[in-house]
């Protein structure tokens, strides 16, 4: 369980990431997905809404990239309006394995290096609806 916390203020908004630090259930789970090749998935849950799991925004990184890039995530929160999260990007600096070494193995204490920022929606330019209704009715005249 990481906590993610939004807070919006004058200047926009700011991503504040608890570290997750693996115990020993987490590792093994881990070293399970680097050795199955698999994927390691994240999810947002707000503690706010009753929503089934499946509406939940969900990413995911490589395991083995995860562990090559030693830990360090990017996470894009994409809001709507109102600052719900609609949707993340998840990223690593690493995306490919390729049989190479990483730079900190999975072990009980290694915390992720959490990175977070937020997209938010922008209003997009709006119709003048005069000019719309008289473009129509000029088509129509014969």
């Amino acid at each position: 369980d990481v906590t993610v916390k939004i807070l919006r203020g004058g200047r926009g908004a700011e991503v504040k990431i608890g570290g997750y630090i693996f115990d020993k259930d987490a590792v093994k789970n881990f070293k399970d997905l680097v050795g199955s090749d698999a994927y390691y998935r994240v999810q947002i849950k707000p503690k706010t809404k009753k929503q089934s799991s499946t509406e939940f925004p969900m990413a995911s990184v490589k395991a083995c990239a995860l562990e090559m890039s030693g830990f360090l995530e990017a996470f894009t929160f994409h809001l709507d309006s109102f600052g719900n999260v609609l949707a993340l990007d998840y990223k690593t600096p690493i995306v490919a394995c390729g049989g190479k070494k990483p730079k900190k193995k999975v072990a009980e204490g290694i915390k992720f290096r959490s990175k977070g920022r937020i997209a938010s929606v922008q209003e997009g330019k709006k119709p003048d609806l005069t000019k719309l209704i008289l473009a129509e009715k000029n088509k129509a005249a014969p």
